[in-house]
């Protein structure tokens, strides 16, 4: 129900100018989540019409026509990552929209990778009042030779899930990481 932005602000520091070497690398990716533009079209044009509902249709009414973007934040640096969802819109807990939205995106979890170490954790602070971390379980990706290019990035698809989930990543920015604990591609997920 969302499709991500993507805004790239490389602080690219260049330890030894090898690109072979995912510790050679240092940046901030901020990536920006709203409303897939082809479910709120299928929602106005079959599903809004469909529903007798009146008190359904003004829910979902909220969610696709109201709901802010959510910025979340990737912060790498010599093969370690942390992906965080932004807490500087605060989220209305009234806000239908914007709860499922910031939910689908990440949440309050924060999501740890290190590459070197093969270590990649969950912190998840919102179940029960108290902190968890717990692994996040090995990723197996089927990658394919479709291509698209983003944001000015030679970018390949992979799915994994039996291709409920779908990543575009970038092998000209070899950083195995990407949003909300999605991790493995042989580049960054854009």
């Amino acid at each position: 129900m969302k499709i991500s932005k993507l805004y790239m602000y490389f602080l690219l520091l260049f330890v030894d100018y090898t690109i072979s070497a995912q510790s050679n690398f240092s940046g901030i990716i901020e990536y920006q989540s709203t409303i897939n533009g082809k479910k709120l079209d299928e929602y106005i044009s079959e599903k809004r019409k469909n529903i007798k509902d009146k008190k359904l249709i003004s829910s979902l009414d909220k969610v696709y026509f109201y709901t802010k973007p959510i910025n979340s934040k990737l912060i790498f640096s010599e093969g370690k990552g942390l992906f965080t969802v932004e807490d500087k819109l605060s989220v209305d807990i009234h806000d239908l929209g914007q709860r499922i939205l910031k939910t689908s995106t990440g949440g309050s979890k924060e999501y740890f990778y290190d590459d070197k170490s093969k270590i990649y954790l969950i912190k998840d602070c919102e179940s029960v009042d108290e902190c968890f971390i717990y692994e996040n379980a090995f990723l197996k990706w089927d990658l394919t030779q479709e291509s698209k290019e983003i944001n000015g990035f030679l970018s390949y698809k992979a799915t994994r899930s039996e291709g409920k989930v779908i990543a575009w990543y970038s092998p000209n920015i070899p950083i195995g990481f990407g949003p909300k604990g999605e991790y493995g591609l042989p580049g960054l997920i854009l």
